[in-house]
């Protein structure tokens, strides 16, 4: 979108002047000034074209006000003769349909909900001539820096249980076609088509001096296993009690805020991959985005699972669902290990195989304040843990009879 900065540069008050008014809920707030400037985000999701925050002051009643708000431009991209050109973006159930986050602000789908788990504030959604759509968001902060103790990690995965166990079964989900389904098959079948099954028989690439740092115990074999049995995973998987769920739900997707009362809450953003899933995908997520971005420390990584598994049974209690532990169990290791363990192993490819300067192998080292090898070997105890649940799953898996639809 080469003339997006132009487009923003024609931005006037009265484009900004309603969406201030909703930011900071005064209906009669006349804006002074204001600037924007592009925020750097992880990684780049090709349906996002650009995210900005736009801030200034405005006036209400002699008042002055200072307010920020969050401009995100989603677009359609041409992917096609790309791996990404398979039930990527442009199908309304694709895993990742360019146009989802749009419909879910403007369908009210999570306008009922009331819980500890607070979507993002959604001002307004704006269809552009370009066919690009523009979403006006609420400006979620923590401090710089940010970090969050185990224990509110775990207080989320509760909030998270939450929210799955309130839309558990409901009939009113099919009137969403655009809704994601069976996100975690896309996702693996995307993941196959950059050549994973082809890696992971090479020796030569696990014998490569940084994944030896990662991986001093090798994997291949491991990694070979779960390629080969992701299939029946995911049958089952699909049988299992299905609900809501947001299905990114890793750290830099969430923040804590304090509600009403001093009321600990989890606000959530990014809602493009909204779907429709296994109970327990969500932890699955959350836990092994934690993980894979050394959030939280991976020799501890058991110990942590158990309590996030605990926290998220309990919030699905919370909401009144008596399905079944191990359901939720099976679902949420199978989701942890199929999410990013073949999408961290492409990564680990693109870092060997890369000329560029500075790798995510070197921002996670900076992130942790060790060296490149330390960082590799932390990450590589991570994902090997992943793998571990993958063993997890496949043991449950023999349980199935105890597991109907509708737990």
């Amino acid at each position: 979108m080469p003339d997006l900065e132009a487009q923003l540069g024609a931005i006037d008050a009265t484009t900004l002047t309603p969406v201030v008014r909703q930011a900071l809920g005064r209906d009669r707030a006349i804006i002074d000034e204001w600037t924007h400037a592009s925020l750097t985000h992880g990684v780049i999701n090709p349906v996002t074209a650009g995210l900005y925050r736009f801030s200034g002051t405005a006036c209400d009643r002699g008042e002055r006000l200072p307010w920020s708000v969050i401009l995100k431009v989603i677009h359609w991209v041409d992917l096609s003769g790309t791996p990404l050109a398979d039930a990527y973006m442009d199908e309304p159930g694709d895993w990742n349909y360019w146009k989802r986050e749009a419909l879910v602000f403007q369908s009210g789908i999570l306008g009922g909900w009331q819980g500890d788990l607070v979507p993002v504030r959604c001002y307004r959604v704006v269809e552009q001539p370009d066919d690009s759509v523009w979403l006006w968001l609420e400006h979620v902060q923590e401090p710089p820096g940010r970090t969050w103790p185990l224990a509110r990690h775990i207080l989320a995965a509760r909030h998270f249980g939450q929210f799955n166990g309130a839309f558990c079964g409901a009939r009113s989900l099919s009137n969403y076609p655009w809704l994601c389904r069976r996100f975690l098959r896309k996702w693996v079948r995307t993941s196959k088509a950059f050549g994973l099954v082809d890696l992971a028989a090479d020796p030569a690439f696990w014998e490569h001096p940084q994944v030896r740092w990662a991986f001093p115990t090798p994997i291949a074999g491991r990694f070979a296993e779960l390629l080969d049995g992701a299939d029946r995973l995911l049958a089952l998987l699909e049988r299992q009690p299905q609900t809501l769920s947001h299905l990114d739900t890793h750290y830099v997707n969430l923040f804590a805020r304090q509600g009403e009362g001093g009321r600990d809450q989890t606000v959530v953003i990014d809602w493009s991959f909204l779907g429709i899933a296994a109970v327990g995908e969500d932890l699955g997520m959350q836990i092994s985005g934690n993980l894979y971005n050394l959030r939280v420390d991976p020799t501890g990584a058991r110990p942590y699972y158990e309590a996030a598994l605990g926290a998220y049974v309990a919030g699905l209690r919370d909401a009144g669902w008596q399905g079944s532990p191990d359901a939720v169990r099976f679902a949420a290791a199978t989701a942890a290990s199929l999410r990013l363990v073949p999408f961290g192993i492409l990564m680990l490819r693109d870092l060997v195989e890369s000329e560029e300067a500075v790798s995510w192998a070197d921002r996670l080292a900076e992130g942790q304040g060790c060296t490149v090898e330390g960082a590799l070997r932390r990450w590589g105890q991570a994902i090997t843990f992943l793998l571990d649940l993958a063993d997890d799953a496949r043991a449950l898996a023999a349980k199935t009879g105890h597991w109907t639809r509708s737990s």
